[in-house]
């Protein structure tokens, strides 16, 4: 009987000889893309002993796609491999321990709470699991690092490390004395009064609604935090919040408190490990594991329903230059061809959009938006999963999902716009410039900063502020189901946790890219144990591509490319300086929000 890699290596080689064959074409359909080094690789890995399961959650995880990202986070996993690893583990009996190594900086709270749940549901299956860290907060705040930590089966702390379980702050600090004395004005209007992205440069000191919501944000993020260690250390509320006022805890008081359950260094937690699980387990870190357990995940869903993971990470712009290695960030005419080759791609079924944004560009995410919505009409479900940040535009390009899936601590909504400049005339003064200009037009100055507004202008800018918010709110009534009235009592520009947006009908679900994928299931009639094959959308490019700018052909593009490539090469290059402008932070950008330290 032929095994997985004799099965892979008989059929390619049968497809290698008789490609145009009719039997080429039946091993081709029953394989898929389950080549000959993903059958050899899921063979060896049958034959594997047991395995100690290491991962690393000392820093920042890889962003999906994108090589300049990926250099800086060598050898780091992507947050959707760490989560499906530690699926595959918890119901894997090969894996009979796992080793995290915690520290401060994996993510923020909506990515931490979603690789504690992880954490949990692996836990919960019995597996020994230790989290091991030299401190929780070295000089820094440690909070979310041992919320991550205490989803874990047990909590070890090096013995001369501490607990800098702080809480949370949300402090921001205002620059508009320091702008007063450089001889600048900042001129910024706001729909409506939470709108605070701009009061950092416009204020003194919190307005009221800016310390309202802020509290807000606090006190939830905290409620969520002391509940959630509260339930996984087996402790009262109360005595969390207790510790929290007492932190930074020694390693003995820690101890002592219930919230570590031995001090130890590394090597002591591992020999802990060892001792409990079967002699001679190959410690595998959890890229290893996840590289050699996909293909036979492959096997198993070949025949599964396709979903298109498209990711949509960083401010959101309308286009920006060529650059091979830019950076993270959404452009609108990049997501969305991507949202319209998956459409037009019969291989797939359903997309699940990853927003981890706090918005920009106003035309931007409204173009997005429609693409979102030109999907769903044509019949491909798509689920918004948001990370730790999807406001402002952010929100606006989720709201058209058929399912919104969001974390208790992920931040969104910010439903409202900013616009305005500042005004540098005296600074230009004090410097001895002088700066002047020859128009034509009234307001051939409107977003010069060497010219104030003048009544007319602003004028100008509030109607644009007005119908802005009016369109955005109107599109959250429709996508959501809502009143336009309740809408406007729930945006105004304000920040919510998930759990608050979940609570007043802008997040559909609390939950994580399992709960996404279950939410897709849903929306295909599918049941809830039905595979799924999830697949990044577009698939990466290469090195090379990235250099040529190559990628998928989308249509829209190539009739934009013909009309601009008779464009007088003087025109051009305003446009690109066009271009360059509109990068900048747009309209539907979020506020300054609170932090874990």
């Amino acid at each position: 009987m032929l095994g997985h890699s004799d099965f892979g290596t008989v059929a390619r080689w049968t497809a290698r000889l008789a490609p145009a064959g009719a039997a080429a074409a039946a091993v081709r359909a029953r394989i898929g893309d389950f080549g000959v080094r993903d059958a050899v690789r899921v063979a060896w890995d049958a034959r594997r002993g047991p395995i100690l399961l290491t991962v690393d959650l000392t820093g920042p995880l890889r962003r999906e796609g994108g090589a300049l990202v990926g250099l800086r986070a060598r050898g780091k996993p992507t947050l959707r491999q760490v989560v499906d690893a530690l699926a595959w583990a918890a119901h894997d009996p090969r894996v009979v321990g796992v080793l995290a190594r915690v520290g401060d900086g994996v993510g923020g709270p909506a990515v931490v709470q979603e690789l504690a749940d992880a954490a949990r549901r692996l836990a919960a299956t019995g597996t020994p699991a230790i989290a091991h860290t030299e401190a929780f907060g070295e000089a820094g705040n440690g909070t979310l690092a041992y919320l991550l930590a205490s989803a874990f089966g047990e909590v070890h702390l090096q013995p001369s490390g501490e607990l800098a379980l702080l809480g949370v702050a949300g402090e921001v600090t205002f620059l508009r004395g320091a702008l007063d004395k450089a001889g600048v004005e900042p001129q910024f209007a706001h729909r409506h009064e939470y709108k605070n992205a701009a009061d950092v440069l416009t204020e003194h000191e919190f307005t009221a609604a800016h310390r309202e919501a802020l509290d807000s944000l606090v006190d939830d993020w905290a409620n969520q935090v002391g509940a959630a260690i509260a339930e996984a250390r087996g402790l009262d509320v109360a005595a969390v919040r207790e510790a929290i006022d007492d932190a930074p805890l020694t390693p003995s008081e820690a101890w002592d408190r219930g919230f570590v359950d031995r001090l130890a260094y590394l090597d002591e937690s591992l020999g802990s490990l060892r001792s409990r699980v079967t002699s001679g387990a190959t410690l595998t870190p959890i890229t290893e594991y996840h590289a050699a357990a996909t293909p036979r995940r492959r096997w198993h869903e070949r025949h599964a329903p396709v979903v298109a993971l498209v990711d949509a990470t960083g401010p959101i712009t309308v286009r920006r230059p060529g650059r091979p290695f830019a950076g993270p960030g959404i452009t609108s005419d990049r997501l969305c061809a991507d949202l319209r080759a998956a459409v037009a791609d019969d291989d797939i079924d359903a997309i699940l959009l990853h927003v981890d944004s706090p918005g920009g560009s106003a035309v931007a995410s409204d173009a997005i938006r429609r693409e979102v919505r030109r999907a769903r009409d044509a019949g491909l479900p798509v689920v918004a999963w948001m990370g730790d940040v999807a406001g402002s535009g952010g929100y606006y390009i989720a709201m058209a999902a058929d399912r919104i899936v969001a974390q208790p601590g992920t931040l969104t909504g910010s439903i409202g716009v900013i616009g305005g400049k500042a005004v540098s005339t005296d600074l230009e003064h004090k410097l001895g410039l002088r700066t002047e200009a020859v128009t034509r037009g009234a307001h051939a100055r409107f977003f010069s900063g060497s010219s104030a507004f003048s009544d007319s202008e602003r004028e100008r800018l509030d109607l644009q502020l007005d119908r802005i918010y009016d369109d955005f709110t109107q599109k959250v009534a429709q996508d959501r189901g809502l009143e336009r009235s309740y809408v406007h009592e729930v945006a105004r520009g304000r920040v919510w946790t998930g759990a608050q947006a979940q609570a007043r009908g802008l997040v559909d679900q609390l939950g994580g890219y399992h709960d996404a994928l279950q939410a897709t299931r849903g929306l295909l009639a599918l049941s809830d144990d039905a595979p799924l094959r999830v697949h990044r959308y577009p698939p990466s490019p290469s090195p090379l591509d990235r250099l040529r700018g190559a990628g998928h052909t989308d249509p829209a593009e190539q009739d934009v490319a013909a009309a601009l490539a008779s464009v007088p090469t003087d025109l051009a290059g305003w446009i690109d300086a066009a271009r360059a402008a509109a990068r900048a932070p747009g309209a539907l950008t979020m506020p300054w929000v609170p932090r874990f330290g």
